[in-house]
């Protein structure tokens, strides 16, 4: 009997004789995707659990992306503490500041990930990596430190969810638009299962696009989003073609779901987390643009991004603050004079990494301020004043709200 993609991958990884839904059981980890802020903490626990040396030490990936530089003393000393244990432990999946970024996207860069693979992290962010035929999930570091001392994780096989997407992606939709939509139309039904995208219109979505969309699911509540993998992902990731690739069915499952990829519009998440197609907004005017913080700084973001703000200028009385997703990223969009435009019209583009997502680091908002993001979260308090306006839009969306100084979508022009 064929089985969903999460209890194919999880058999792969156990010695257990059956992998039930409901159950826990252990596992071996291909990949450990640690951010700065956590691992911290995950170092005290293996502390306590009298821990010298991780089993797994080749298998673990470090990133510095919430202090992206640190802004105060007590991010500079998480840091610090980190190197002293990278460096003690001999742990080569260290990235530095300057050779940093978030977590996923420094792994797919590192050609780190494969389909089939069963990768935990520090973060939801980690999430992103089902978009690539893995799964993904987030833990507790207490876990990271047990994992790190015992080279296995206890995990539960949830239910799986399955949502079919079907139709072409429109030119004026953002992969954050398919993600909204998909999640109000769920309206909670993910929460504490796994999603499994499938039709050929997910299997045919660029690196970019799974990996959002992906993440988006996860950050609505889904234990993880995978999306499995085909040829079209194989290639885009330069690994060998599978002619004997196939979609498994999914048993068991709960619900179908379909999303008509065809008929989406332009949509927007409120302050108030309601999640609303643009052409209903009342008028709104904006403060800041943050693009960034989670996925919004991918390359195909900010080549969209670039794309409309280049050669115009910001409205007068809004700023932009753009964090690209990796330094990779950052060094593409400079060789290609993505940062000199964008500069240009009036952006701010800094250091690679989450931004001020939740930790007060550069270019937060202050009270009444309106503000609007193409990150997957938009909470209270998250990017400053616990009485700011947090909207959460795509990349088009952002860019061209910038230029007109209030919400508007990219088919209503200026």
């Amino acid at each position: 009997m064929s089985t969903n993609q999460a209890e194919s991958i999880l058999r792969k990884h156990t010695e257990a004789s059956d992998v039930l839904v409901g159950e826990m059981y252990d596992f071996n980890v291909d990949l450990i995707i640690c951010d700065d802020l956590s691992t911290a903490r995950a170092i005290e626990f293996f502390r306590k659990m009298k821990g010298t040396q991780p089993v797994n030490s080749n298998r673990i990936l470090v990133t510095c992306e919430h202090f992206a530089p640190p802004t105060t003393l007590d991010g500079a000393e998480i840091q610090n503490l980190i190197r002293k244990k990278i460096r003690e432990w001999k742990i080569d999946g260290f990235h530095e500041l300057g050779r940093s970024g978030i977590g996923p996207v420094v792994a797919v860069s590192n050609s780190l990930v494969k389909p089939g693979m069963l990768i935990v992290g520090t973060d939801p962010i980690t999430g992103a990596l089902g978009g690539l035929g893995c799964l993904a999930v987030a833990v507790g570091a207490g876990d990271i430190a047990a994992l790190w001392r015992t080279g296995k994780i206890h995990l539960m096989l949830h239910e799986t969810l399955e949502v079919v997407l079907e139709g072409k992606k429109q030119a004026n939709i953002d992969i954050v638009d398919i993600a909204l939509t998909a999640i109000k139309q769920l309206d909670g039904v993910q929460e504490t299962k796994i999603i499994e995208l499938s039709g050929k219109a997910a299997q045919n979505l660029n690196i970019d696009d799974r990996l959002e969309l992906s993440y988006f699911l996860v950050e609505s509540g889904a234990t993880s989003a995978i999306i499995p993998s085909s040829n079209e992902l194989l290639s885009m990731l330069k690994l060998p073609l599978d002619d004997n690739l196939t979609k498994e069915s999914a048993t068991p499952t709960l619900m179908d779901y379909s999303i008509q990829m065809d008929a989406v519009k332009p949509m927007i998440s409120l302050p108030s987390g309601e999640i609303i197609s643009i052409d209903e907004i009342e008028e709104t005017k904006i403060d800041l643009v943050i693009i960034g913080g989670g996925l919004g700084g991918t390359i195909q973001n900010l080549i969209e991004l670039d794309r409309i703000i280049a050669h115009n200028k910001l409205h007068p009385d809004v700023r932009m603050v753009v964090y690209p997703a990796s330094n990779d990223i950052f060094v593409n969009a400079a060789k290609t004079g993505i940062i000199e435009r964008l500069a240009t019209a009036g952006a701010v583009v800094c250091a690679p990494g989450r931004g001020p997502e939740g930790y007060g680091h550069h270019g937060i908002c202050t009270k009444g301020e309106s503000v609007l993001i193409n990150s997957s979260l938009n909470n209270e308090g998250l990017y400053g004043h616990m009485q700011a306006s947090i909207h959460l839009a795509g990349t088009k969306v952002c860019a061209t709200s910038a230029l007109a100084g209030r919400i508007v979508s990219q088919t209503e022009g200026l």
